[in-house]
């Protein structure tokens, strides 16, 4: 019986439930040296049956249930932040009544700590091959480019105005 899934199991219960009922109505059988009656056998796989449906209903609510907390959980850390920029922008951050909520004041973030920033963006960037405004604006396309076709090489001029995205030349 081992790997069946509970379907499975469930549906292996009752047909084993009523072939009992259908041949060995009222008759006792020994298995494994134990002596048991047919009606206590069915009654035995119905208690399983019944034990596996519950388990299944109460796995489902557990389910809802944590579905329902995660969603309200996520509204709730919403309103805790809110209620923080309140305090803090009618008490003050470094009152006593903002650390009375349990609060604490963000740190305050020094030399070090900005240079170290702007260096890992700087590395980021680098990295990734990023670019700003100011420096996409000088990348340019050539202004003939060479393309060869079965019948020869041929110019084309690349478009003047933003068609398809393109830049516009100088």
């Amino acid at each position: 019986m081992s790997g069946t899934n509970k379907s499975v199991f469930l549906a292996r219960m009752q047909v084993v439930a009523v072939a009992l009922k259908k041949h060995f109505n009222r008759k006792s059988l020994v298995l494994s040296s134990v002596t048991w009656k047919s009606d206590a056998l069915i009654k035995r796989l119905e208690e399983q049956a019944a034990l596996l449906r519950a388990s299944d209903q109460a796995h489902a609510a557990w389910k809802h249930a944590v579905k329902v907390q995660v969603k309200d959980a996520a509204e709730v850390r919403k309103l805790l932040r809110n209620i923080q920029t309140y305090v803090s922008a009618t008490c003050g951050l470094e009152g006593p009544i903002f650390g009375d909520f349990g609060f604490t004041r963000p740190p305050k973030k020094t030399l070090a700590s900005k240079v170290a920033a702007v260096e890992k963006r700087r590395a980021t960037r680098a990295a990734r091959h990023t670019l700003g405004k100011k420096q996409k604006l000088a990348v340019r396309a050539p202004a003939m480019i060479e393309v060869s076709v079965a019948d020869g090489p041929h110019s084309v001029q690349p478009p003047k105005s933003g068609a398809n995205g393109a830049g516009t030349q100088p």
